[in-house]
């Protein structure tokens, strides 16, 4: 075992805190189990200690209970938990018995810097009040008999400053560092939005949306492999306006752009499956690719794309005998057994385009 797992447990906390939750329950478990056991044996030899040396061994006890549970289970709170009552506990009996012999009081003033670290600051500082409001109450009951007599009212008053001083640095070191995990947070965030909102940029087309050629030449490709290695069946379309230029001269390339934006919609709109991709790949050539269960249904869909755009009634007078905007699409069917290569099939369904022009326009070819 590494050194990085025996003080993670394995485990890797999601951010800063939460990681370094982790590494510092771990560590005080594996100190404080050592430490406990350390001390039921020195003071097991000392018969005024013996006491003592059962409350060390408890919580010796209780904190590899939690040790090994954290190992086996993950169980970062249980262990963070079983941890901190073991101390309290542990210090509240000790300062009780101890009464300050050896200025053993001293060790207490550690709880607050590991409960408010391992509960946060907001439990741990609960559990540190009910722990002070027990001990203040043991240290001024102590006045005038602790170190036969020599625990005076300044001694109590200094260490219950004291106390409360290592608590509020503690609990203002937890608070800024959450302060400053929350800023970073919020930081990284806006990043993955800003990513994301350039990612999209990148394979969209700004005019209608829809993927842009970049993006189809990787997905093209992809597409093709799939259908090789899963046996999925894809039809790959090509469409393109007709008489588009004469359109744009006629018309106005505003007017233009407002037609290209209607053809994308009118893509959108007949094709909403997620596994539906949708691409404009030049001045009025758009393209889609289309996961199928039924070719024989999407034949039927496409048909229906091409009514629907001469269904909008877009003025054209200058597109034959139609007088309104037309599409011509040519499609190809790609599945496992297709051995082509993607420029072989983005001809094959570029020459079905050609000859839904040649044939009159307004229709669809197979390839």
């Amino acid at each position: 075992m590494t050194l990085e797992k025996i003080f993670t447990a394995g485990l890797k906390g999601k951010n800063f805190i939460e990681h370094r939750r982790i590494i510092l329950t771990t560590t005080f478990l594996i100190i404080a189990t050592f430490v406990f056991t350390l001390f039921a044996f020195v003071n097991l030899f000392q018969v005024e200690n013996r006491f003592v040396a059962l409350l060390d061994a408890i919580a010796a006890l209780s904190t590899l209970f939690a040790l090994i549970n954290l190992y086996r289970n993950h169980a970062v709170d249980i262990g963070a938990i079983i941890g901190s009552i073991s101390l309290l506990l542990f210090f509240i009996a000790f300062v009780y018995i101890n009464g300050n012999t050896s200025f053993g009081i001293i060790w207490t003033i550690f709880f607050p810097i590991f409960v408010i670290t391992l509960l946060g600051r907001k439990l741990g500082l609960e559990l540190t009040a009910f722990y002070y409001a027990i001990l203040f109450y043991l240290a001024y009951n102590g006045i005038d008999v602790w170190q036969d007599g020599m625990w005076d009212l300044t001694s109590f008053l200094r260490y219950c400053v004291a106390s409360l001083v290592i608590t509020y640095i503690i609990y203002m070191h937890e608070l800024s560092l959450e302060k400053a995990q929350e800023e970073l947070d919020a930081i990284r965030q806006k990043e993955i939005v800003y990513t994301n909102k350039l990612e999209y940029l990148s394979i969209t087309d700004s005019l209608t949306s829809l993927y842009n050629r970049r993006h189809f030449d990787k997905l093209f490709a992809l597409t093709l492999s799939h259908a090789k290695r899963k046996e999925d069946t894809f039809i790959f379309f090509i469409l393109d306006l007709d008489n588009f230029k004469r359109y744009n001269d006629n018309y106005g390339h505003k007017a233009g752009d407002d037609a290209l934006i209607q053809i994308a919609y009118a893509m959108k709109s007949a094709f909403k499956r997620e596994s539906d991709a949708l691409f404009r790949i030049g001045g009025e050539e758009f393209a889609g690719i289309l996961k199928v269960e039924d070719i024989e249904l999407a034949k039927e869909h496409l048909q229906e794309l091409v009514k629907k755009i001469e269904e909008l009634h877009i003025d054209h007078q200058y597109n034959g005998d139609y007088k309104v905007l037309t599409i011509s699409l040519g499609a190809v069917v790609i599945n496992q057994n297709d051995s082509l290569h993607e420029d072989m099939l983005y001809q094959k369904a570029d020459s079905a385009l050609y000859s839904a022009k040649h044939q009159g326009r307004n229709r669809v070819v197979f390839a």
